[in-house]
């Protein structure tokens, strides 16, 4: 069946879509909550980096940054002291002498601190881990109000079969529905009919949301084969808050979010829980919870067990 802005796809519609994403056998997962398998990959970064750093007491950065922060304290106190003394006798010489000792000595401490940072600064991944885990906490907790509802809330699931993660999957009175955090960076802004995010295009990003909805979908409806009726399946890209610039403030040119994308509904967390509210309905209470068992049993937890890790 044909998708678009207004229609959710059926399930048991065959995916004729998808990204290149490897067909494993999952190994042993643990159910770690939200953004849970970022986070355990955010741990394995540090713990590689602090493991691949020299020891503190070969490391130069450090011994640079005590050589530097010793000349700092001296350069300081040399400094208050000239300043003190031109205060007192009013030489203009002595005065401007001491300020310029003490900017120095200011100047040392930055450098030693920029030093240390070198040793304790986070990667580049593991830095950019750390916004999308904030993202994806704060949008569960909206979602997780879905729950008294009738809905099955999932979050840092896989894709059915595969190694491809799944921020959060929903199945409830309206059907099946895979949210993702959409991945802005820099203002959003629609060159033709496609939509970026500052220069980097998000058509490839959509399409694999329709891919994940198709994927999860096939899995379904093999497990409920005996259903009379199907339901439908959307895919929903959620703008985080931290990237909705304020009302009024929208650079020229820029959008502050558009509505939807290649049919994909764009909701912010404020939204998004009456949206999925407004759904069509056609599950009762029984079907609803058949249906989250289901999408529970074909998406694993994304995030694995140390021991799998560690060879246990």
């Amino acid at each position: 069946m044909s998708k678009g802005p207004d229609d959710g796809l059926r399930i048991g519609a065959a995916a004729a879509y998808g990204p290149r994403v490897p067909y494993l056998t999952p190994g042993a997962r643990v159910d770690l909550g939200p953004a849970g398998s970022l986070i355990q990959a955010r741990g394995w970064l540090r713990t590689a980096r602090i493991s691949g750093r020299p020891a503190a007491q070969r490391d130069w950065r450090l011994w640079s940054a005590a050589a530097l922060a010793a000349a700092a304290v001296v350069l300081l106190a040399l400094g208050v002291g000239l300043l003190s003394a031109a205060i007192a006798t009013g030489q203009l010489v002595g005065w401007l002498l001491g300020l310029l000792i003490v900017l120095a000595g200011g100047l040392g401490g930055i450098a030693a601190v920029v030093a240390v940072q070198g040793r304790y600064r986070p990667g580049p991944v593991e830095a950019e881990l750390s916004p999308q885990i904030r993202r994806e906490q704060h949008l569960a907790r909206e979602l997780d109000l879905l729950r008294p509802l009738g809905w099955t809330v999932l979050h840092d699931r896989l894709a059915p079969g595969t190694e491809h993660r799944l921020a959060h999957v929903l199945a409830g009175p309206g059907g099946l529905v895979v949210a993702t955090v959409l991945p802005v960076t820099d203002p959003l802004r629609h060159y033709g009919q496609q939509l970026y995010t500052g220069e980097v295009p998000l058509q490839e990003w959509f399409t694999t949301r329709w891919w994940e909805v198709q994927t999860v979908q096939a899995a379904v409806t093999a497990r409920l084969a005996h259903w009379p009726r199907q339901g439908l399946a959307y895919p929903i890209a959620l703008m985080p808050d931290d990237a909705v610039p304020p009302a009024g403030q929208v650079p020229p040119g820029m959008l502050r979010y558009p509505r939807a994308q290649d049919g994909v509904r764009i909701r912010g967390s404020g939204t998004v829980r009456a949206f999925v509210q407004a759904l069509p309905a056609p599950l009762g209470r029984l079907a609803a919870a058949e249906l989250g068992a289901a999408v529970q049993a074909a998406c694993p937890p994304a995030a694995v067990q140390d021991s799998v890790l560690n060879g246990g």
